[in-house]
């Protein structure tokens, strides 16, 4: 519509606005929602309260018994009245007696569509092709509710595939009599084979996936052409009003089409040659704010600026910075990749000394961390090689990475003067440091926290700036104003040491090693993250919030995001870059430690990662999987850095203890988990190797990495993988197929546990659930609601028979380990529980919580079953004198749970438990 005629129709609104007050949608008008969108007849209405899309979803999909009912009560009349007290003519009009059975089929069919068009008269006129995931997720529900679910499907393997397959075929057999008043065999059997092949009794959820799919092909194709070029410009309209809105010049618009969207010149002339739409590239400013303002109650492009308090809680970060933009998520991976690498790199270069330091007696070590931290090294030296024959290497090697550090930070602007024989100090106790200053030094301390305060220009400091100011002052520097008036620190007057009582207020040699190592490595890697774009302040330290502010520009100047994204991106990454590297306090620290210890830290638990092959075969197939579980391993987790990474919530500098980590290697977890990174590092290694070989596979690979890598980096990866080589590139691909299925990072973590350190402890034993739900929403739920419903079935098939097969199979080979036997009949339930357990709905959750309250504050509080068995041990001991403390035994680490088990009562009561159920 040309821009005059708009001119018009809007004065004519306008003047119908003064005379009367027009309904309005979202603050417009009909009139002003044609402008927008010309096919709009009538003007939409709200969704009532009581008109709930599951609900209707659930109400309008027929199952195998509604549909044989319907049939039945075709050719018996009187079967539809058993329940009522008015005829069958007074039910469904005068005459339908009479009717043939054909026809009082046709007459049952417009009854049903007529009760849900009366419940639901809003939702019921959605195209059945427009409706939303949440209406489907009903209908999935509704083929669930179907009785025929109470027939055991979990007998054996090739029982449950053979009663599936029968369902699937009746469920297609009632459907045609009740629809058409024959059968179509073919169809039936198609049905029958894709709810056969699910098994295990989960294949009746693939039932409406089937029945969708099998409508979509009998469509015409230039039919489903049209819906989707359709589908495809609403995109390039929501993209072009972006643009306007923000005043981007129209000679940018394709470049923003290209950027945001992937579609190149060509594509636009496809997508415009099967349909009579065409992009709206004249729109208006205000056409353009009126599009965007309806279309923000969407759930696709536009939704992804939305940051609601779910996807706060519970959304993976890397995700919704890939939903913004795919370059910045693939860079923030690639981030923390570098940052693993660093990190090990380091702790390698460390590892010498280290080792060297636990040789020495602990009556000695206070007097060798005194040593060390007062950069003695010749004394440290003759402390050391009394117990290491190669301490001086050792020391050499150390000296060599503190200087090499040192020469990174400086080239990316670090701006301190280099000490010789550094080694760094790290304040485990500030307040009970700062107890033993004087007088003149709390006041020196008290004045440069301001003057630091000032120059940051920020209310307060961390934790880490203080402890420098503390270090600064413990080395006899003083603060004091210089000769332009300004205050800053003097060079010492005396060098002032740390003594051996003041080492109770630092971390051990070995600690500020690894806390040395994370944080450098983090500011190193930061400041090349930001490089071009980084602000550093007078001391040549990174401001954060300034580099993100500054890194967004350089992006939006470049065309990889938009504008109207920029406040919640700003968001994101701050929360990456702000508090996500703060260790909690030190007492929820020592609980949730051994919280996990509890839980953790055991063989049956360390069975239960064995899980994780599920997901390779999943994500890399299942012969791939094979391949990497059995074969020679090109790969290995800890040339990712990821050594001491089991997840990040419980791998992050000085937060996690060493205690923990010792007592998860006895217990076999970790050994588990390296088995469960390797198998999927390799397995995705095979799998690119063979995907980048042919033109389908490289275009697969496009589909996930080409935007994010970009095209010239793309094609190199290519060439890599084509090669067989495992390059930086390979490597950084290959982290990300595994940073898909697992939290191995900071980024892959929810906002709200980076940005509030105390409040981690909420997420222990959760992060892991949240990664699968975050993997089912990026490949089946974004797959369906992008219209690749075909791709969504086959993805949602694909992971139920990974997850319950490899999970249904570990779960009774640890009843085996216990004592319970091994029944494989048993394995398709134990499945099926696995798919529970990821929406926190366990046997025991489903048994005992029976409100949402109980629900909720099962899932939400940590697991510190260790806590309430020392309690309830200790209360028996007091009032009964039982002195056998079992329960609290059952949660110690790596022993406890096998000694309940065989001595405690532990079997015993799982033999009553099953008896009783």
């Amino acid at each position: 519509m040309a821009l005059e005629e708009n001119k018009e129709i809007k004065k004519e609104v306008v003047q119908q606005e003064a005379v009367t007050e027009e309904p309005t949608y979202n603050g417009l008008t009909l009139s002003q929602l044609q402008n927008i969108f010309p096919e709009i007849e009538t003007l939409p209405s709200e969704l009532t309260q009581e008109e709930s899309e599951f609900w209707y979803g659930f109400d309008a999909e027929p199952n195998l018994v509604s549909n044989a009912f319907l049939y039945i009560e075709s050719k018996i009349p009187t079967l539809g009245t058993l329940f009522s007290d008015k005829s069958p003519d007074e039910l469904y009009g005068e005459g339908y007696s009479n009717l043939s059975p054909d026809e009082k089929r046709q007459v049952l069919l417009t009854y049903r569509r007529q009760q849900l068009e009366r419940d639901y008269p809003i939702l019921s006129q959605t195209p059945r092709d427009e409706e939303s995931f949440t209406t489907n997720v009903g209908r999935v529900f509704g083929v669930l509710a179907d009785p025929t679910t109470a027939i055991p499907l979990t007998q054996s393997l090739k029982l449950a595939t053979v009663i599936g397959t029968g369902i699937g075929i009746g469920y297609s057999a009632t459907e045609d009599l009740a629809l058409k008043g024959k059968v179509d065999a073919k169809k039936a059997l198609q049905t029958g084979a894709i709810a056969g092949g699910a098994t295990y009794g989960l294949g009746k959820a693939f039932q409406v996936m089937g029945k969708k799919l099998q409508a979509k092909q009998e469509k015409k194709a230039t039919a489903n052409e049209m819906k989707n070029s359709n589908a495809k410009i609403d995109k390039i309209d929501y993209v072009i009003a972006k643009a306007v809105a923000n005043d981007v010049p129209t000679t940018g618009h394709a470049k923003l089409i290209n950027d945001e969207l992937g579609y190149t010149s060509d594509d636009l002339i496809d997508i415009i040659s099967k349909t009579d739409r065409r992009p709206s590239y004249r729109m208006n400013k205000e056409q353009a704010q009126g599009l965007l303002t309806t279309a923000s109650k969407g759930v696709d492009d536009s939704a992804r600026t939305s940051s609601g308090m779910l996807d706060n809680i519970f959304g993976v970060l890397s995700t919704r910075i890939g939903n913004i933009s795919k370059p910045i998520k693939q860079a923030l991976r690639n981030f923390e990749f570098k940052l693993s690498t660093h990190n090990h790199n380091s702790i390698v270069e460390f590892k010498p000394l280290m080792k060297a330091i636990q040789k020495v007696p602990k009556n000695i070590q206070p007097t060798l961390s005194v040593h060390l931290a007062n950069g003695n090294y010749k004394a440290a030296e003759d402390i050391l090689s009394r117990f290491s024959p190669d301490a001086k290497q050792a020391i050499d090697k150390a000296k060599t990475r503190f200087k090499d550090t040192y020469d990174e930070l400086t080239s990316l602007g670090y701006d301190q003067k280099y000490i010789n024989n550094y080694f760094p100090r790290v304040v485990k106790d500030s307040k009970g440091l700062q107890k033993l200053f004087n007088k003149q030094e709390q006041g020196t301390f008290s004045r440069a926290v301001e003057a630091r305060k000032k120059e940051l220009e920020v209310n307060e400091l961390s934790q880490a700036e203080k402890d420098k100011i503390i270090n600064k002052i413990i080395k006899g520097e003083s603060f004091k104003k210089n000769a332009k008036g300004k205050e800053s620190w003097a060079q010492p007057r005396q060098i002032k040491e740390i003594t051996e009582d003041m080492t109770q207020f630092y971390f051990n040699p070995i600690e500020t090693l690894r806390y040395y190592s994370a944080s450098t490595a983090s500011d190193i890697e930061k400041r090349r993250f930001f490089l071009g774009a980084k602000d550093l302040d007078k001391s040549g330290n990174l401001n954060i919030d300034k580099s993100i502010g500054s890194y967004i520009s350089k992006e939006i100047d470049k065309g990889k995001m938009s504008v109207a994204d920029e406040d919640e991106l700003k968001k994101l990454l701050g929360a990456r870059f702000g508090k996500a590297e703060s260790a909690p306090h030190e007492l929820l620290r020592k609980v949730r430690d051994f919280g996990y210890m509890s839980t953790l830290a055991n063989p049956i638990s360390a069975l239960t990662q064995i899980g994780d092959i599920g997901l390779s075969a999943y994500t890399q197939g299942l012969r791939n999987t094979i391949s990497a579980l059995f074969g020679k391993k090109a790969v290995d987790m800890r040339d990712f850095g990821m050594d001491n990474i089991i997840a990040a919530e419980i791998s992050t500098a000085v937060d996690a203890s060493n205690l923990l980590h010792k007592t998860l290697t006895l217990g076999g977890f970790r050994a588990v988990d390296r088995l469960g990174k390797n198998v999927l590092l390799n397995a995705a290694l095979k799998n690119g190797y063979k995907l980048a070989k042919t033109k389908a596979g490289q275009q697969k690979l496009a589909k996930r990495y080409e935007k994010g890598f970009g095209s010239a980096e793309f094609k190199q990866l290519i060439e890599s993988l084509k090669k067989g080589d495992v390059d930086e590139r390979v490597k950084m691909y290959l982290f990300s197929e595994l940073s898909d299925v697992q939290p191995i990072s900071l980024s892959e973590l929810p906002a709200a546990y980076l940005n509030n350190p105390n409040a981690r402890i909420l997420y222990m034993l959760k992060s892991y659930s949240i990664k699968q739900l975050d993997l089912i929403r990026n490949r089946i739920v974004n797959e369906f609601k992008n219209g690749s419903k075909k791709e969504a079935a086959k993805q949602l098939a694909g992971y139920l028979a990974a997850i319950s097969m490899i999970g249904g199979t570990v779960d009774e080979t640890k009843d085996f380990v216990l004592g319970r036997g091994f029944d494989p009949t048993d394995i398709p339930s134990n499945g099926a529980e696995q798919v529970f357990k990821l929406v926190g709905l366990n046997k025991y959750v489903r048994e005992t919580q029976s409100t949402p309250s109980k629900f909720l504050s099962n899932n939400l509080m940590p697991p510190l079953n260790a806590l309430d068995a020392v309690v309830e041990d200790t209360t028996k001991l007091v009032t009964s004198g039982d002195v056998l403390p079992e329960k609290t035994i059952k949660e110690l680490p790596v022993f406890g749970k096998i000694w309940y088990n065989f001595f405690g009562g532990g079997l015993e009561n799982f033999e009553k438990y099953n008896k009783d159920d």
